[in-house]
C-alpha cells in the first residue's frame, strides 16, 4: 500500500481515521468532534473566520479606524482645547 498513489475516485476505504484524529486533537488541543461534519465544519471555520479578521483589520486601517489610538488623541488634545 503507498500513500503517495494516484487520485482514486472510487476508493473503498476511508482516507483517515476520526478516531486516531479524535484521539490526536484531543490531546494536543483539549478539542474532540463526534463527527465528520463537526471536524469539516471547523476546518473550514477556522481559516474562513481568520481570513475575515484580518480583511476586516486592513479595512480598518486603509480608513484610519483607529479607536485605540491614544497617542494622537493626546496630540489633537494639546494642539486644540475643544477636541
Amino acid at each position: 500500500f503507498s500513500s503517495f498513489g494516484p487520485f482514486n475516485p472510487t476508493q473503498a476505504e476511508e482516507s483517515y481515521s476520526m478516531v486516531t484524529a479524535n484521539r490526536f486533537l484531543s490531546q494536543i488541543f483539549g478539542v474532540a468532534f463526534f463527527n465528520k461534519r463537526w471536524l469539516h465544519f471547523f476546518m473550514l471555520f477556522v481559516p474562513v473566520t481568520g481570513l475575515w479578521m484580518s480583511a476586516i483589520g486592513v479595512v480598518g486601517l486603509a480608513l484610519n479606524l483607529r479607536a485605540y489610538d491614544f497617542v494622537s488623541q493626546e496630540i489633537c488634545a494639546a494642539k486644540d482645547p475643544a477636541f
